[in-house]
């Protein structure tokens, strides 16, 4: 249940941009997260905003530890979706595979392996229909330009 929490959660009134352009406009969500995984931490808070609500409190019969745990690991997993990640995450991930005395079974294991879960269905584009695959594709075309434009205006205005 925490995975397809984290999963519908990780996106929750995204912007359309990604952290480095919320860091070079200097924006509200960059301030606010001191530059460290600006968007996964501003889902994480309309996440949890969300589900304070008494309408929506979906952990309302939870007792306090299991909360914390609970937001532990959906913060884990979201914070895990920040692509600044992921490079040394899938090597940590393949390392953690190819050892002899990988159980599975751990705990932390558990945890660590969840968190990819929801990274890896985050970048799953590529394995998409291929009319669902262009779709998305023409829109992370578009939120690449608009920023490429807004970073190269910029630095226009910088040099004169």
């Amino acid at each position: 249940m925490i995975v397809i929490l984290s999963g519908a959660a990780h996106d929750l009134d995204h912007p359309g941009n990604n952290n480095i352009f919320e860091i070079n406009k200097r924006s509200i969500l960059a301030i606010t997260y001191n530059d460290k995984s600006v968007l996964e931490n501003y889902h994480l808070y309309v996440f949890f905003n969300l589900v304070s609500n008494s309408f929506m409190n979906i952990f309302e019969n939870y007792d306090v530890n299991e909360i914390k745990n609970i937001r532990k690991l959906i913060i884990s997993n979201i914070i895990s979706t920040d692509m600044t990640f992921h490079k040394l995450e899938a090597k940590k991930l393949s390392d953690m595979i190819d050892n002899p005395l990988f159980d599975c079974k751990k705990k932390e294991t558990k945890e660590y392996i969840m968190s990819h879960l929801v990274h890896f269905s985050d970048i799953s584009n590529p394995v998409k229909s291929f009319d669902v695959y262009v779709v998305w594709v023409k829109k992370i075309f578009q939120e690449f330009f608009s920023q490429v434009t807004f970073n190269n205006s910029r630095v226009i205005r910088k040099e004169n």
